[in-house]
């Protein structure tokens, strides 16, 4: 689904929560309603005895209809042999992956363990023309993202969280990354807009703010049909956030944060290089 440049995807971190049913009749509502990016992990629930659950309930749901979607993975490795490994179970349970991003790249640490391992990687097997795009995802620290978008030309876009959290705690706002991203010709797409369910009492405010950015992919997280139609909904109208509503949604981040700002977790902490950096598949 567009809204003139933005593309609003399903982000499938919780295709899950009410089972695999209800994960796969959801994926079809999604792609019924004109949504055509789909954002997944090998990580989604988990990566351990429910590894890559989520992949295969967004098959499942695709149906034919993977050929005309845009599927997006991520993988947790940091060295070459284990995000070899996780990339050929995530093609066995999707088949067809268009771009796979570096999952959690949140401090120097991971960043300096991926370009050498699970980056050589990903560009290896693009050029061999298995997957169409590399991605980097990061929750944490701005500086990482901006370094990484400085450093390596082979990525092609960026997942980042755009919220009203992350503009408050100015040492996490990432949004001054996204002008110099299209500058470079990089995509940039917009995760935990709603503030990881926080912000899931005011959509319209959440999703106005994030699509006043200006990110070419903006996902929504879902967890049944009922949740994704009042989304749709607001989306198909949408217009950028005014000021007084902005001012709302200011006050509401704040009250939100005051209560317990660890409620907002990405902003406390990150996933880090370890123990990813070691795992063995």
């Amino acid at each position: 689904m567009k809204s003139k440049k933005t593309i609003f995807g399903l982000g499938c971190g919780h295709l899950h929560i009410e089972g695999f049913k209800n994960g796969v009749e959801l994926v079809r509502y999604a792609f019924l309603r004109g949504i055509r990016y789909f954002d997944v992990a090998t990580s989604y629930p988990d990566f351990k005895e429910n590894r890559g659950l989520n992949e295969k309930i967004l098959r499942e749901g695709l149906g034919e209809n993977i050929k005309r979607a845009f599927v997006a993975t991520k993988i947790i490795s940091r060295d070459y042999e284990n995000a070899k490994k996780e990339f050929l179970e995530s093609l066995n349970r999707l088949e067809k992956i268009d771009m796979v991003q570096l999952h959690s790249v949140d401090d120097r640490e991971t960043l300096n363990l991926v370009k050498n391992g699970a980056l050589k990687f990903l560009v290896d097997i693009k050029k061999e023309k298995k997957i169409k795009f590399i991605g980097l995802t990061n929750h944490y620290d701005p500086k990482i993202t901006l370094l990484a978008l400085k450093k390596f030309k082979e990525i092609d876009s960026f997942m980042i969280p755009i919220n009203i959290f992350n503009f408050l705690v100015k040492r996490k706002n990432f949004e001054k990354i996204i002008p110099l991203a299209k500058r470079k010709k990089k995509k940039i797409i917009a995760m935990l807009v709603f503030g990881c369910g926080l912000l899931k009492d005011f959509p319209d405010l959440a999703l106005k703010y994030a699509y006043t950015k200006k990110p070419h992919v903006i996902l929504i997280g879902a967890k049944n049909v009922n949740e994704l139609k009042k989304d749709l909904k607001i989306i198909k109208n949408i217009k950028r956030i005014n000021k007084r509503e902005f001012n709302l949604l200011k006050e509401i981040g704040k009250k939100i944060l005051k209560e317990d700002k660890n409620k907002a977790w990405w902003l406390n902490g990150h996933i880090g290089a370890f123990p990813f950096g070691k795992i063995n598949l």
